[in-house]
């Protein structure tokens, strides 16, 4: 793994997925110093969403460029082994969608389990939605609670690492499932 946050530049939104995505590219993950991570959090935050501190900060890069970043905390209790506070990412249709595949890779997997020295198997986010499914989620994750609240719901998904053997396989299962939907956009 290695420390990130020096000379990474920030990926703005472009026209068209295939402005900013080229598989000849490579990605990668890395760690983030925390105040990357917060400054990449705050730019493209949306909402009321005010962003807390994490453990460890994983950031994804497309060719040096900084498109992503996952936040993850120690629970305090729970039946999963870690909680993602973050998921971050430039305003991309389906940017979101394929930091959640990236993030069921054996890469990922090994970056958790070094950084928290245990196996980690599953994830647990919560998120508010207006929704009782978030789409996002929903295609990659399992939706574990449902509560309705005050304008709108309060949902728990947990994620099971290890899906995918590598990022580039995750990539390819995402072009697949998504390249006629995001070229339309």
């Amino acid at each position: 793994m290695s420390k990130c946050g020096l000379n990474l530049t920030v990926e703005y939104p472009v026209s068209s997925r295939e402005d900013w995505f080229d598989s000849r590219r490579p990605l990668q993950l890395v760690t983030l110093k925390s105040s990357t991570a917060m400054k990449f959090r705050k730019m493209f935050l949306r909402g009321f969403l005010r962003p807390g501190s994490c453990n460890l900060y994983i950031g994804l890069l497309n060719d040096k460029k900084l498109i992503g970043v996952y936040g993850f905390q120690n629970p305090d209790y729970g039946t999963y082994d870690l909680i993602m506070k973050a998921d971050t990412s430039v305003p991309v249709p389906k940017l979101p969608v394929l930091l959640l595949m990236i993030l069921k890779t054996q890469k990922m997997k090994v970056m958790l389990e070094r950084k928290f020295n245990r196996d980690i198997n599953s994830i647990l986010t919560k998120i508010f939605s207006k929704y009782p499914q978030s789409n996002r989620y929903r295609k990659t994750a399992k939706l574990v609670t449902k509560k309705k609240v005050e304008g709108g719901y309060d949902l728990s998904y947990l994620i099971t690492t290890g899906k995918y053997k590598t990022v580039k396989q995750a990539v390819s299962e995402w072009r697949q499932k998504y390249e006629s939907n995001t070229k339309a956009n």
